[in-house]
């Protein structure tokens, strides 16, 4: 414990400046309390950031699942019409990405990528062999233990 002799000692006693550690992830505003790896100045960012994250998310998911549907659209409608085969150019004409598909694995001389129950081989410039998986597996069916 320390004694001051007198009043006047004690008012010429130097305090640290508050000095911010770091700016927050929402606002940009400084930090200067609490936790030294704190990343946000309050719980209102916090939570705008979180929410705003979430949204961006939602969004990016929304746009796949968009196209996805799209092109099974297409290829459905192909199927219903006979259609086994057509150019890349004309399927993007039709609205087609190649680039979106549920799944795809390499064969012999093309890549077979499907778009749910239906496959088909991409190449070079053509969807070829436009088929319906016949036993598609049941992903949501529970496996007996």
């Amino acid at each position: 414990m320390h004694i001051w002799a007198d009043k006047k000692e004690r008012s010429y006693m130097e305090y640290k400046p508050l000095t911010a550690r770091c700016t927050c992830l929402q606002c940009g505003g400084l930090i200067f309390d609490g936790r030294y790896d704190r990343k946000y100045c309050s719980d209102k960012c916090r939570n705008k950031y979180h929410n705003s994250q979430r949204s961006r998310m939602r969004g990016i998911r929304l746009k796949v699942l968009n196209s996805l549907e799209k092109n099974y659209d297409i290829l459905d409608r192909l199927l219903r019409m006979g259609c086994r085969s057509m150019g890349k150019l004309e399927l993007a004409d039709m609205g087609f990405k190649c680039s979106v598909v549920t799944s795809f694995c390499k064969k012999a001389r093309a890549l077979e990528c499907r778009c749910f129950d239906i496959r088909y081989n991409d190449r070079s410039g053509k969807i070829t062999d436009i088929s319906r998986v016949l036993n598609p597996p049941d992903y949501f069916e529970e496996s007996p233990d």
